[in-house]
């Protein structure tokens, strides 16, 4: 009796497994976007990276600007991440956007860089 409920169980678990596979892959949360983008600030004339991940189900994007870290000034961060912004509002559709929290400033000694993070959220204007 026993090993007939260990069988129908390890049947059953067997079953939900095939039926997790058979899942579809077309869900909106698969479909991030990232991106890393190299440039040179205007004024300095500094190389500088951004990384990207946008996720269009939440309408968010959070967006790193990574530097050596002394080279670091918080204007051209400030800068560089609005140009962001505005690329990936008018890339995407969005009438604005808006800062969800505080950005965050992170120094790694190590590899003595700086990363300058934003978490950007989009939105549509409310036309009723």
């Amino acid at each position: 009796m026993k090993r007939l409920c260990v069988a129908v169980l390890v049947l059953f678990f067997f079953s939900l497994g095939l039926v997790a596979q058979e899942a579809t892959s077309d869900q909106p949360w698969e479909e991030t976007v990232r991106r890393i983008e190299n440039g040179k600030t205007p004024n300095t004339n500094n190389t500088y990276s951004v990384e990207i991940l946008y996720y269009p189900y939440s309408h968010e994007a959070y967006v790193t600007y990574v530097i050596f870290d002394a080279l670091y000034q918080e204007e051209e961060a400030v800068s560089v991440v609005s140009d962001v912004a505005q690329r990936l509002k008018a890339e995407f559709g969005y009438d604005k956007y808006g800062y969800s929290s505080q950005a965050t400033i992170r120094f790694d000694n190590e590899k003595h860089l700086a990363r300058y993070r934003v978490n950007i959220v989009f939105m549509y204007n409310d036309i009723n």
